[in-house]
């Protein structure tokens, strides 16, 4: 199992993918360079964030439509 704070929902778009892939780039690199702490502490709690605001802004316009 992946723990629910490793997991997000995307938008499997275009756009959707380009965001995920950015953000886990991102988070990919943080953790390189913060070798010395765990994964866990070089992420911090944060770091989907941009994915989850992407996938919810998109779904509340599909359901006001």
């Amino acid at each position: 199992g992946i723990e629910a704070s490793h997991a997000v929902k995307y938008e499997c778009d275009s756009v959707g993918t380009a965001v995920n892939y950015r953000v886990l780039s991102e988070a990919v690199t943080r953790v390189r360079k913060c070798k010395a702490a765990s994964p866990r502490v070089a992420l911090g709690d944060d770091w989907k964030t941009e994915i989850e605001m992407d996938y919810s802004s998109r779904h509340k316009e599909m359901s006001e439509k």
